[in-house]
């Protein structure tokens, strides 16, 4: 069966072929989509190949926003092996649970810009492209990836998810991917992986320099430790660290890191042992360390064109989130005259009483708060002047949500600590951010003035929607 160039999209859901049928589609049918069905499929014009397909595999094109020649595609579910060669028409591509066997590869089109692969084992050939704007490389927890790159090739936009298992297998890729200018590691525990809390210590064990921590995360096995997650989640996040401080350690002492402008750790904690090393990164712009869990001698090594930091997203996964510093190691960051944006934690406001540590360059300030302590501290008068304030919390800042007063607010006491030391008159732009509404709020009469409901807001403010505030003021 043929289908002509009359149909631009085809559908193909539960279907199966008899044995010695075939499916063939021509290079009309821009988007189309195979799913739940059983049986040959001609996707020469397409991927390169003709594709048995049984019932749990995947295939989709969908056209890309914005461009009327260009799609995506997503392989999912699939074990490969001839090699697979895409059309020159496919900017986007997600790989998702494939396996390339034997000697077979997968062939990038020179016009693909995003590449997504998720639990992939096997080649993929990108020799044909000068540049990708995206790569997002999710592992499996299960098993240690088996990823090989045939080529290199300059990356802007790189990130990590999940490389526990995989440390060596992500500096074997680095060395395929040149010219990295945003850097981002994430780890996100996952419930149903099977691993257990004594696995996640072995696997540490195999972590170069963490031997000996292993051996203290392994005594906690046996200990009793109330914590609000369980052991495994726990001991998941403290080797996502060991992994990921191991790589980035690696990346920032070499001339890999020179080109990069952005490092962003999303529930990861930067190791103390890396900071000296992010002094001579004279290119990087956006620092977010993922965690308030920091010591000091971060505001001796921060580099000298930083314009964004971000040290404020609380994790509750670290066993130890103790900080080390003083109001004397928060007045370093003074000496950071090209800081535009600092995010912080409330915390930091409550334990010192004042906003002097903040740069004079700083013009925007986003605040994560959570509660009040039961004794509220009394500030220093000294005055910021700052243009924009961003309050976030995560379902703490109203009583109800659709608060529509300040004093009604679970915040209303920490605006009237802050308005003792920052100019709220000079503010242009005040607002409260949650993760279902946004409310601007006149920093003058401190009355809410708009609000905006129905979508999650919880991560707009700087690194996001207004990380562009860094780069206008």
């Amino acid at each position: 069966m043929h289908f002509n160039s009359d149909f631009e999209s085809v559908r193909i859901l539960s279907v199966t072929l008899c044995a010695d049928s075939k499916i063939t589609l021509c290079a009309q049918n821009k988007y189309f989509e195979i799913a739940y069905s059983a049986g040959l499929f001609d996707l020469t014009l397409s991927v390169g190949t003709t594709l048995y397909f049984t019932k749990n595999m995947k295939i989709k094109t969908e056209p890309v926003e914005g461009s009327q020649n260009l799609s995506s595609l997503s392989i999912q579910n699939m074990e490969l092996n001839e090699q697979v060669m895409f059309q020159d028409h496919f900017e986007h591509v997600k790989l998702r649970n494939v396996t390339m066997k034997d000697s077979s590869c997968i062939v990038l089109n020179k016009m693909c810009k995003r590449l997504v692969i998720e639990n992939f084992s096997g080649s993929i050939d990108v020799k044909n492209l000068a540049c990708l704007e995206e790569v997002e490389i999710r592992f499996s927890m299960e098993e240690t990836a088996d990823i090989n790159i045939i080529g290199s090739v300059r990356v802007d936009n790189l990130c990590f998810k999940n490389v526990c298992r995989s440390v060596n297998m992500v500096q074997s890729m680095l060395s395929s991917f040149i010219y990295i200018r945003n850097l981002k590691f994430e780890s996100e525990f996952i419930y149903n992986s099977g691993l257990t809390a004594e696995a996640y210590v072995n696997i540490m064990k195999l972590i170069p320099g963490y031997e000996n921590a292993s051996k203290k995360y392994a005594s906690f096995l046996s200990s009793e430790y109330p914590q609000r997650c369980s052991r495994q989640e726990i001991l998941f996040y403290e080797t996502a660290n060991a992994a990921v401080n191991y790589i980035l350690g690696h990346i920032l002492n070499t001339l890999k890191a020179a080109t990069i402008q952005k490092i962003e750790l999303a529930s990861v904690a930067l190791s103390a042992t890396n900071y000296g090393s992010l002094k001579a990164l004279n290119n990087l712009q956006i620092l977010d360390i993922g965690t308030k869990k920091f010591s000091g001698a971060l505001f001796n090594c921060l580099p000298p064109n930083l314009r964004l930091l971000n040290i404020s997203e609380p994790s509750k996964h670290i066993m130890n989130e103790n900080t080390s510093y003083n109001i004397a190691d928060l007045r370093r960051m003074t000496r950071c005259c090209n800081l535009k944006v600092l995010i912080i934690n409330a915390d930091l406001v409550f334990e010192t009483c004042t906003l002097s540590f903040l740069p004079s360059s700083v013009k925007v300030l986003k605040i994560y708060f959570e509660s009040m302590p039961e004794e509220i501290p009394q500030i220093r008068d000294q005055i910021a002047h700052i243009r924009e304030l961003y309050i976030e919390g995560n379902g703490n800042l109203f009583e109800d949500r659709y608060c529509t007063v300040m004093h009604k607010t679970k915040a209303a006491p920490f605006v009237k600590m802050l308005s003792k030391c920052i100019k709220f008159k000079s503010l242009e732009h005040f607002a409260f951010i949650s993760s279902y509404v946004l409310v601007e709020i006149d920093p003058n009469t401190l009355e809410f003035t708009k609000a905006r409901h129905g979508k999650s807001f919880e991560r707009v403010g700087p690194i996001y929607d207004e990380v562009d505030a860094c780069f206008r003021v």
